[in-house]
């Protein structure tokens, strides 16, 4: 039982400091044509297209979020997903990793004393093997944080269970290997983007979108940030005049895409009545 003992005191004395949360999480998507868009939140992969939430106004506590849509194959996959797997560890780290690992160490401890105080090789085996299936996966589900901690404490449970299988009779047994993440390169954490920043960002994304209804919504979008924060720029009237004619073209090609359509849509009416209905 000294592997049990020494786990035991291995387990007392680990850090329980928990950093303070961040109330949200930005990601970024890396453009291979080089720039980048910043993501409020998680960002989503539908088919071929990316969604996600641009934050355009409002302040960095309680910003304006627009919804956008960008090709899939405009994304930087390689670049974008490192990023966010360096966000989201350390998100993690900041907000709930330590907590969780604390309290994943109070129960593995709870469970390796009753092992120590058990007179029953059989029971206490079987509750070595659940503490070690508990430990064996948790790197994989809480981004690989303290694995290797994770990891010695397994082998430490691992000597107690080798022991106590030959105390109940078993010749022969395996051992899973511990889930493990690849190590993650940490990369600095962006802050909320500045107006102007913001801005640049939503102009860039009108430019690439195709559909009419998302480029109009983005204008907008682009229009009341400087409406709002107006004195962050200082060529506010030069960026509200191109606005708003670039929102009146807009307009006015939306208008002439229904103006083609309604006559084509009445016409194919009255084919149906003259034929009767069919």
């Amino acid at each position: 039982m000294r592997a049990i003992s020494g786990l035991v005191i291995l387990l007392s004395v680990a850090c329980a400091a928990t950093a303070s949360a961040q109330e949200s999480t930005l990601f970024r998507i890396f453009l291979r044509s080089g720039g980048v868009f910043v993501s409020y939140g998680e960002f989503t992969r539908v088919e071929d297209r990316v969604v996600f939430s641009m934050p355009v106004g409002g302040t960095s506590q309680d910003p304006r979020l627009q919804v956008a849509w960008l090709a899939a194959d405009a994304v930087d996959w390689g670049r974008t997903e490192h990023y966010a797997n360096s966000t989201r560890y350390q998100h993690y780290v900041q907000t709930r990793g330590e907590a969780e690992f604390q309290a994943l160490n109070d129960d593995v401890a709870r469970v390796l004393n009753e092992i120590a105080v058990s007179t029953d090789p059989a029971k206490a085996l079987e509750l070595a093997e659940r503490a070690r299936r508990a430990l064996s996966d948790w790197p994989r589900t809480h981004q690989g944080y303290r694995q290797d901690d994770v990891r010695e404490i397994v082998g430490l449970i691992d000597e107690a269970i080798v022991g106590l299988r030959g105390a109940t009779g078993q010749k022969s047994f395996e051992l899973s290997l511990v889930a493990s993440m690849p190590p993650v390169t940490a990369e600095p954490m962006i802050g909320m983007p500045t107006p102007g920043e913001q801005f640049d960002q939503a102009m860039r994304l009108a430019a690439m979108t195709s559909q009419s209804s998302e480029r109009m919504a983005l204008l907008h979008a682009a229009r009341g940030l400087l409406d709002e924060h107006a004195v962050a720029f200082t060529d506010v009237v030069v960026k509200r005049t191109s606005l708003d004619r670039q929102i009146r073209a807009v307009a006015d090609s939306v208008a002439l895409d229904f103006s083609t359509v309604l006559p084509a849509a009445s016409l194919s009416r009255a084919a149906r009545s003259l034929s009767g209905g069919r």
